[in-house]
């Protein structure tokens, strides 16, 4: 997971995916290899509107 304002340009950006309804939270578990629980957070960080 990347540190400092990459890591807020990345929550953004898992965010904008997760909510176009392109990804789902497990599709961006396996594209970006990261935990679950890591990728929640960073949507979370992000302030996504959960579906």
């Amino acid at each position: 997971m990347p540190p400092g304002p990459e890591r807020a340009r990345t929550a953004a950006e898992l965010r904008g995916l997760y909510e176009s309804e392109v990804i789902s939270i497990r599709g961006l578990v396996t594209v970006t290899g990261w935990s679950y629980s890591t990728v929640r957070r960073l949507l979370i960080e992000a302030g996504t509107q959960f579906r």
